[in-house]
């Protein structure tokens, strides 16, 4: 398989990281963040939740959305998060 991109688009990334993010932070969760978008950055897809958390208020602090990113290369996890 040299050369071949294991993620080769957005549609492959959102399908793969949505799958880990329910298992690292479980299902409730990250379909709060619905809908998730994935964006190419260099070699790396990065899947990210889009809503605001309808638990917190517009002042709250900590937390934030889920996101991570993939490599495009071999579906490698970089990095897992809750990001604002």
């Amino acid at each position: 398989m040299s050369g071949l991109d294991i993620v080769p688009d957005g549609e492959t990334a959102l399908q793969i990281g949505k799958i880990i993010l329910k298992r690292y932070y479980g299902e409730k969760l990250v379909n709060a963040y619905e809908p998730y978008k994935a964006e190419l950055h260099g070699e790396e897809w990065w899947v990210v939740g889009s809503s605001p958390d309808p638990c917190r208020g517009k002042n709250a602090l900590g937390g934030g959305f889920p996101e991570l990113s993939i490599s495009k290369k071999d579906a490698k996890v970089l990095s897992i998060a809750l990001s604002k």
